[in-house]
């Protein structure tokens, strides 16, 4: 997330930032950066298990209405503002920096801590590492805030009686104080920087009296600044942007500000290498010892980074773009900061140079190694011969890609090739030097990145009033200001003819400097060749900030289309089948990309760069074809949906993911059951139908998702999954995600292969693994173990949040196994509900490009479709499948199944007594998860869903779309809880609850 690399610190140092009283703020308004506000009050770090466990934060809800009572109390009135599209950047190799290495090592010995029952110390450790505030977790505060709104009327209904009950006991002539009654908390997505929206309504249209935030809120102009709300000591720390500007010596020049904070790190400009140099390296051309990898040593001459250093090199050179051309043609051979990555260092950029050289003088081989015919390396028999797995040998070709460049160590057979080739290497490198010095590829790099950040800054897109957006300019206004004071102050210093010839030259740097920008934009476009150039964000319709500013689009994929980078970082837990999961959805992920690119109007190439293939980046172009398809399809299944002979949609109807699936089986025996398609004609004419309430958007919204995910065929035809699915009415959206995983493989007994910060492999959970070593290996305990690996991977599928109150975090025993298979879940899970946004959209850029429906745009409606859209299930945690896990293996030494008035004894009814023992156990349960609230139901639904999971699974296999070994799995599972009296120790738990519930409800 954004934030200036060093000014907090250094404004502190200088004294600039304030502690004031906390009264001075009541009756205000002030901006909250959401993501800001988070960290600072650790919200994440007080559940130490939350990134074990997965999912949202359990305690997060409860931490936050804890704060909003405190603003409440104080009579503050916060306007909360989210994060919008963020600018991509390239992706960082996996564990690149050495702190990334040990909380690696240190969430490793967590795990082992965890697996040896040592709870205790695993929380500890877990605790050191936590406190990363995800995307999911900020936008589940939309539903939390939705949630505390909802429940204001009946408070401020009960303050008001007690307001009357006082006014009633008073004396006459006593007055008695209004009460202080509940406000609705406001909040929205801003388009892109929250600090530059909290800016513009603070400076701009005055909306504000402060900002709370980091200090990035200074860098888009924010003039009064809250660093940090207490409200324990009824105090507030607060900076003043005139102070600040004064106190660096820019007041004269706000623009070397922003240039100074960019440089110091900000976004996707990280800081620039050179200002954490000690000492300035010679350049290339001057000094041959560092062009050839001589000199000092890797990571020498560094030192810490300062934000002054940094703001003296910008006063002194004017600009942040003078400072990046002084080490543009440097190569400074030491180590990469921790804040800064590039695709180039200076041995690569060797190896390239030299490889050029030798292509442009058609050498046919490098390093002496043959590039024709065929293949230098043949991975399968390369996997073999070392006996490796795929995912292992994969690394270590990428390590070897990365260095097929650098010249061979020389040997009889290649010696004379290898000589010849540096010849002409030389040769071509004299003629460089006649030319002048080569420009630091690294440091290019940096500079475009920088000037694009810069752009984005100086002219930062924001949400104005009706929706609109518009550019707002930082300091545009002060610099004019200066500039209007220097003319006058020119004006009165200079004769009439001085002041002209002033004029003229003046006149002339702008031409020149005009042109030299027209230069390098022609230079850049033809670098960047017509194909590959990204369509900017002004053609984007409207409608895309509004659904980005409640919270109903997230901003994962838009950003990735507009920034021309799609990069999926390194998981808490890395495996092979997480790979292969992620290489599974990557076809749905490309839908899903062309959906958004028709909707948005563009026709981006998008990079995917992925962790575990950092050397071989894929495009993923715009297949404007299937796109066409897909509308097609989608303005079809509409047209019959939305007919109201064949079909009403209620606004009361309840919406399941399902629900289109129903509704078209119904609409296909009103019609005799075959659908006439759709002529070339209608298509092109087809006007999309006029939607007024929630439930007509999710029925099309769910469409367009079942369409995408290949459900819902040509000509409303169903597929024989979606015909299956169709009949289900309980677990809808979980059923569908445990069908996506199970029809690609992805939901299976198998067991996991990690992979650690060292690329090494292990096996978790596995026979040869500690708590099996001393035990004696069986047929039993082998179908138990994997049953019960089935068993809690559909389990975990299940959200928490039912059954839980929130009140407290979990600190309980926790599988890794279930935690590295989380991460498939929450990919699969972040695709399907990407295809609900996808769909979503390309209804709202349509209607906006080709029809007028204002009642979907209204505010009302769009905070009513995100509150809807929030009632899907979370993102996915192992905690319903540590519960079964644990459930299973305690009602194993019941031998619930030899349960007889024999073996209780004839006094004692067989009926309670069985009640009796699963009370015992699930007070057990609750002893040992005392974050469940309603552990019976947890229990319930488990098993009802895993029936029903077994069940869908034998009919896909009759029907040959899921294969015999997946179906097998699923009837011994169910076989083994048959033998245990599981499915009729459930059985017995419904019916039970139900006589109970009978006199309650007589």
């Amino acid at each position: 997330m954004p934030a200036v690399r060093g000014l907090e610190d250094y404004l502190r140092t200088l004294e600039i930032v304030e502690s004031a009283p906390l009264h001075e703020l009541q009756e205000t308004t002030i901006g909250v950066d959401v993501f800001q506000w988070l960290r600072s009050n650790s919200f994440i770090c007080k559940e130490a298990l939350h990134s074990a466990l997965g999912g949202l934060p359990i305690t997060l809800e409860k931490q936050v209405h804890a704060q909003l009572f405190e603003f409440h109390k104080w009579k503050i009135n916060p306007l909360f503002i989210f994060n919008g599209l963020k600018y991509s950047q390239n992706a960082r190799a996996p564990f690149s920096s050495s702190r990334s290495r040990k909380y690696a090592a240190k969430r490793k010995q967590a795990w082992k801590s965890m697996e040896g029952n040592n709870i205790q110390k695993a929380i500890d450790l877990f605790s050191q590492i936590s406190g990363y505030v995800s995307i999911s977790a900020q936008d589940d505060l939309i539903r939390i805030f939705s949630r505390w709104n909802a429940m204001l009327p009946q408070r401020n209904k009960s303050l008001q009686a007690r307001y009357e009950q006082k006014k009633r006991e008073a004396l006459t002539g006593i007055h008695v104080e209004k009460p202080n009654y509940f406000k609705p908390i406001s909040w929205f997505r801003a388009p892109y920087y929250a600090a530059s929206q909290m800016a513009y309504l603070e400076s701009q249209e005055e909306m504000l009296h402060a900002v709370c935030g980091g200090c990035d809120l200074l860098m888009f102009g924010g003039e009064k600044v809250i660093l940090n709300i207490d409200f324990k000591t009824s105090s507030y720390e607060v900076t003043d942007l005139d102070r600040v500007l004064y106190a660096l010596e820019v007041n004269n020049c706000p623009y070397s500000f922003i240039d100074t904070c960019l440089l110091s790190g900000f976004d996707a400009s990280r800081t620039f290498e050179p200002l954490t140099l000690a000492q300035t390296m010679t350049s290339f051309k001057d000094d041959r010892s560092q062009r050839n990898g001589k000199g000092k040593k890797k990571g020498s001459g560094r030192r810490n980074f300062s934000y002054k250093h940094s703001l003296d090199k910008v006063l002194k050179k004017g600009s942040g773009i003078s400072v990046i051309n002084e080490f543009l043609y440097q190569f400074l051979d030491t180590g990469s900061t921790s804040s800064y990555n590039s695709n180039f260092s200076g041995t690569s950029y060797r190896s390239n140079m030299s490889t050029r050289s030798m292509q442009s003088t058609g050498a046919q081989s490098i390093g002496g190694q043959s590039l024709g015919g065929r293949s230098a390396i043949n991975m399968n028999s390369y996997v073999r011969r070392n006996k490796l797995p795929l995912r292992e040998a994969s690394g270590n070709i990428d390590k070897m890609l990365q260095h097929m460049l650098s010249p061979p160590d020389e040997n009889q057979e290649n010696q004379q090739n290898y000589k010849q080739q540096m010849a002409m290497a030389a040769q071509q490198q004299m003629m460089e030097e006649e030319e002048g010095p080569p420009e630091n590829p690294k440091y290019r790099e940096y500079l475009e990145l920088y000037l694009v950040v810069r752009k984005r800054v100086c002219n930062a897109k924001v949400l104005s009033f009706n929706g609109e957006t518009k550019i707002y300019c930082p300091f545009k206004w002060m610099n004019d200001q200066i500039i209007k004071i220097r003319k006058n102050k020119l004006k009165q210093q200079q004769t009439e003819e001085e002041l002209k010839a002033a004029e003229e030259k003046e006149r002339e740097e702008e031409l020149m400097k005009k042109r030299h920008e027209d230069e390098d934009e022609k230079e850049k476009e033809s670098k960047e060749g017509e194909a590959n150039k990204l369509v900017t964000d002004e053609n984007i319709p409207s409608n895309v900030y509004r659904l980005l500013g409640v919270g109903i689009l997230s901003t994962f994929l838009p950003s990735a289309i507009l920034g021309g980078h799609l990069i999926d970082t390194t998981p808490l837990i890395d495996s092979n089948e997480l790979e292969r999961s992620m290489n599974s959805l990557l076809p749905l992920r490309q839908k899903v990309l062309n959906i958004f690119q028709h909707g948005f109007g563009t026709s981006n190439s998008v990079s995917l760069q992925r962790w575990f293939q950092p050397n071989r980046d894929k495009e993923l172009k715009y297949d404007i074809d299937w796109a066409n398809k897909w509308v097609n399809q989608f303005k079809h299944v509409l047209s019959i949906i939305f007919d109201p002979k064949y079909n009403k949609i209620d606004a009361k109807q309840s919406i399941a993911l399902v629900t289109p699936l129903k509704m078209i089986t119904e609409i296909k025996s009103k019609m005799g059951g075959r659908i006439q398609p759709m002529t070339a004609e209608q298509l092109e004419n087809f006007k999309l139908p006029q939607i007024v309430h929630i439930s007509q958007l999710l029925t099309a919204a769910y469409c367009g998702t079942l369409i995408t995910l290949n459900y819902i065929r040509d000509n409303c035809a169903l597929s024989n999954v979606a015909k299956s699915l169709a009949k289900i009415n309980k677990f809808e959206f979980e059923t569908v995600l445990a069908i996506e995983m199970l029809q690609k493989e992805d939901l299976t007994e198998k067991v996991f292969t990690l992979i650690d910060e060292n690329g090494k492999i292990f096996q978790i959970d596995s026979l040869s693994s500690a708590k099996y070593r001393n035990s004696e290996i069986n047929h039993k305990i082998i179908t138990r173990r994997r049953t019960l690996r089935l068993l809690t991977r559909i389990c975990s599928l299940l959200p928490m949040r039912p059954f839980i109150d929130g009140k407290q975090g979990w600190e309980s025993k926790l599988s890794h196994s279930l935690a590295a298979f989380n991460h498939v879940t929450t990919t699969y899970h972040h695709g399907i509900k990407n295809c609900i946004e996808s769909a979503i959209t390309w209804l709202y850029c349509n209607i906006e490009k080709k029809q007028n429906n204002k009642v979907i745009i209204t505010p009302t409606f769009l905070k009513e479709l995100a509150l809807s859209l929030k009632q899907l299930p979370p993102e996915p945690c192992s905690g319903m499948g540590v519960l079964i896990q644990e459930f299973v293996i305690n009602f194993a030494d019941i031998d619930w199944n030899n349960l007889n008035q024999n073996n209780i004894g004839n006094d004692i009814d067989i009926n309670s007594y069985k009640d009796q023992l699963i009370t015992k156990q699930l007070a057990l349960l609750k002893d040992t998860f005392p974050v469940f609230s309603r552990i019976h139901f947890a229990i319930q639904c488990c098993m009802q869903f895993f029936y029903q999971v077994c069940t869908l699974v034998k009919e896909l296999g009759d029907a040959k779309i899921l294969m015999n070994s997946v179906v097998v799995q699923f009837e011994d599972a169910y076989e083994y809880l048959r033998e245990l009296g599981i499915w009729d120790a459930i059985y017995f738990m419904e019916i039970s609850q139900s006589q109970n519930q009978q006199p309650q409800n007589k």
